[in-house]
């Protein structure tokens, strides 16, 4: 979800002035759940793992939409961790697993078919989303990049974070949403991988989102 990122601790802040925004109708415009729920039926998941989660956005329409699925809901932040599970008594999801900590810590491991990764700079927890997946799967990273190089930056910082861990990208596509400011655009990053057999190369960890 929308979060700032703290260079003093190296996390994830949620502004509560921003609330609304991530509320606003709007969104849907260009961040629509279901229509990701129609990318992701093609291959229907049995666990799906959110990483910076937020209040919900994603999580809560695409698990109620999926039942008999499992959601993983990682976020770090209380404020926006309160709000999630607020959400999920509103809208009755029995089926979402929130889990309030960084997610070096708190996503499983070894278990999904996709990662979803809302927050802009996901690409510093790619590690994460290799672990958390199974053999094979799907990972689905929003991110920010320079307008100029949005065909070739985003799926370069993949490719190169993919090889250190030693996994393989089978297929992969970048598709620009949105300005976000002069020059800086929004991008959604979608890439299939397959986890070696023998696991993952160790990498230093970078963030504790």
């Amino acid at each position: 979800m929308a979060h700032g990122h703290s260079h003093g601790h190296k996390g994830f802040k949620f502004d509560v002035s921003n609330l609304e925004k991530l509320r606003d109708p709007e969104r849907l415009r260009y961040l629509n759940p279901d229509a990701i729920w129609r990318v992701i039926v093609r291959e229907p998941p049995r666990v799906l793992v959110e990483i910076g989660v937020g209040i919900g956005y994603f999580a809560i329409p695409i698990a109620a939409q999926g039942p008999g699925r499992t959601v993983y809901a990682c976020e770090i932040n209380t404020v926006a961790f309160g709000y999630l599970q607020e959400n999920l008594r509103l809208n009755r999801v029995s089926n979402v697993v929130p889990r309030l900590g960084s997610c070096r810590e708190t996503a499983p491991r070894g278990v999904a078919d996709w990662v979803l990764m809302g927050h802009f700079e996901a690409v510093d927890y790619l590690d994460v989303a290799f672990r958390a997946l199974r053999e094979q799967g799907t990972i689905v990273v929003h991110g920010l990049a320079p307008e100029e190089r949005i065909a070739t930056e985003p799926g370069s910082r993949f490719s190169a974070a993919a090889a250190s861990a030693g996994v393989e990208t089978l297929e992969m596509t970048v598709r620009r949403i949105k300005s976000y400011s002069p020059r800086i655009s929004h991008f959604v990053l979608e890439a299939r991988v397959k986890i070696p057999p023998k696991g993952l190369s160790d990498r230093p960890a970078s963030g504790n989102a």
